[in-house]
């Protein structure tokens, strides 16, 4: 009796512990924690945008480098071999077209239509740091709830007014291992993917610096 009495005391311990630490306020902080230890990372992205009847599906090469330089070149998609470079310090894009025509270069500015999505999304909030920080507000707000799976945590924000004009649902999946995104959805009021992010991390604190992605 005695040591069904210990094991049932140990197991409730072991249980405590867990949904302690699938808390969502947990989780948040150990994010911002990991966040906060990034200067750089590499990964191949693979974005899918829709509004109205219109859509678009391309893969990216992507680097980061604090506090926010971003260089991003499509691999696969509409306009393959373009490529865009966003410096923090100007708030400007520079890019250029793959191909015959890549030495032709640009500086526009971070809103030209050229350099956005068709829904409008900037090269400034595709960073792990944007979506990352965008969610955790969200989730200090009340507004989200998490579940732990077998190799991420998934975030779920549901509003009952979109927070923009059409999106109604955020969900940010979030791997274990890395506390760094995976993927994150924008769903419609009936659910349907309005944006999509897969992220593949490749490199993390490689030690890449502003020369080696600017141009």
């Amino acid at each position: 009796m005695k040591k069904i009495l210990i094991f049932a005391i140990f197991g409730f311990f072991i249980f405590y512990e867990t949904a302690y630490s699938m808390t969502l306020s947990n989780l948040t902080a150990s994010m911002t924690t990991k966040l906060d230890s990034v200067h750089d990372y590499q990964s191949i992205n693979r974005y899918y945008n829709r509004i109205g009847k219109s859509s678009d599906l391309r893969t990216y090469k992507y680097w980061y480098v604090a506090p926010g330089y971003i260089r991003m070149k499509i691999i696969k998609g509409k306009s393959e071999g373009s490529v865009v470079f966003y410096n923090p310090k100007t708030n400007k894009v520079r890019a250029h077209k793959g191909g015959l025509f890549s030495f032709i270069k640009l500086t526009l500015k971070k809103t030209d239509k050229r350099v956005v999505s068709i829904r409008g999304v900037r090269i400034d909030q595709t960073s792990f740091f944007y979506v990352e920080n965008l969610i955790i507000k969200l989730a200090n707000s009340g507004l989200c709830s998490n579940t732990e799976l077998l190799n991420s945590y998934l975030i779920d924000c549901s509003y009952k007014k979109p927070l923009t004009s059409d999106i109604y649902y955020d969900k940010l999946t979030v791997s274990k291992k890395s506390l760094l995104p995976v993927k994150w959805e924008r769903d419609d009021k009936n659910g349907k993917p309005l944006y999509e992010a897969d992220y593949k991390l490749t490199k993390v604190n490689s030690g890449l610096s502003f020369k080696d992605i600017a141009f």
